[in-house]
């Protein structure tokens, strides 16, 4: 009975590696025809996810900086390089102005101020309780 069940398992892996080998050359077959380029819809829909995920990161890290400081300021960061990249981007490619990645820009650099304040003990001042 045993040596059934291995016969069937070892029959069902050959399966799995065939599947996997006939997956990989379909994967290959499509990379090598050549893409088509990307509309500016396309190109803007990208862009603004970027605004997006910046725009988030900077909420995020501003609402949790206490939480665990070290976490939160690579938070702050990634929304920095988010915003960042994705303000160059709107600017250079389409002379547009994202303002939710300015808003998230902002945030993000509020954020490393909200840290720098916690770490120095100016935050426990401004306001009652705070810190």
């Amino acid at each position: 009975m045993s040596s059934l069940v291995g016969l069937l398992l070892l029959g069902a892996g050959f399966a799995v590696l065939v599947q996997t080998f006939v997956w990989i050359s379909r994967l290959m077959e499509r990379r090598a025809a050549p893409p088509d380029p990307p509309t500016a819809e396309e190109a803007l829909g990208g862009v603004l996810l970027g605004a997006n995920y910046g725009l988030v990161l900077g909420v995020l890290a501003c609402l949790l900086f206490w939480v665990w400081p070290p976490l939160m300021l690579s938070l702050s960061a990634a929304g920095i390089g988010f915003s960042g990249r994705t303000l160059v981007q709107g600017w250079q490619r389409f002379e547009i102005l994202l303002y939710r990645a300015l808003a998230g820009l902002v945030l993000s650099l509020a954020s490393v101020a909200l840290h720098y304040l916690n770490l120095t003990g100016q935050l426990a001042g401004l306001w009652p309780g705070g810190g």
